[in-house]
């Protein structure tokens, strides 16, 4: 089980910057050296994760994500516009970093199986902006039809096999959904 105090701390972080990065054109926040670059992604991921697991943080933890869950709802309310540009901008970011990657298991197949867990957390923040941006009815239909493709093309050398991260986040990533996270791509040529 990933390490849920940490989590909260990195989710309450981003809260605490999400103003000066939702304006400024950093698609990469910097929050402290220590934690991952804020992202609206990766504030979705955390957010969801957390919400996901739940029953396993304290009292004082659950009113904690709470108030983190109030705060990021005002922020983007009152940010909105800013918010769907970045959200936007995000998901172009990293549709494009998984094409490079699946570009890469063609020219490197030995890399291939090696990185999957990396982009499997793209993928996944992907598809947390991606329900964001329907949610807020802010999803063009080119980058819907670019997702399509870019899922079309997974499935080509996707083969399927047991969730690839802890057991214990299964329940919160179902396989229908996230089928991503229950196999990897093949090494495949060009």
């Amino acid at each position: 089980m990933p390490e849920l105090k940490q989590e909260l701390r990195v989710l309450d972080a981003f809260i605490e910057h999400f103003t000066p990065y939702i304006y400024d054109d950093e698609l990469f926040g910097q929050v402290d050296n220590r934690l991952p670059k804020l992202t609206v992604g990766g504030l979705l991921f955390r957010l969801h994760l957390l919400e996901s697991l739940h029953d396993h943080l304290s009292p004082d933890e659950q009113a904690q994500l709470h108030a983190a869950r109030q705060n990021f709802e005002s922020l983007r309310y009152e940010w909105l516009g800013h918010y769907k540009d970045k959200l936007l901008q995000e998901m172009r970011s990293r549709i494009h970093s998984i094409e490079w990657y699946l570009e890469d298991c063609g020219t490197n197949p030995a890399g291939c199986d090696g990185g999957w867990p990396n982009e499997a957390e793209k993928r996944t923040i992907l598809e947390h902006l991606r329900l964001e941006a329907i949610a807020l009815d802010a999803l063009p239909r080119e980058l819907k039809s670019d997702l399509s493709q870019l899922d079309t093309h997974l499935r080509r050398y996707y083969r399927t096999s047991q969730f690839i991260w802890d057991e214990s986040l299964q329940a919160a990533y179902p396989q229908e959904q996230f089928w991503w996270l229950y196999g990897r791509p093949k090494p495949h040529d060009s």
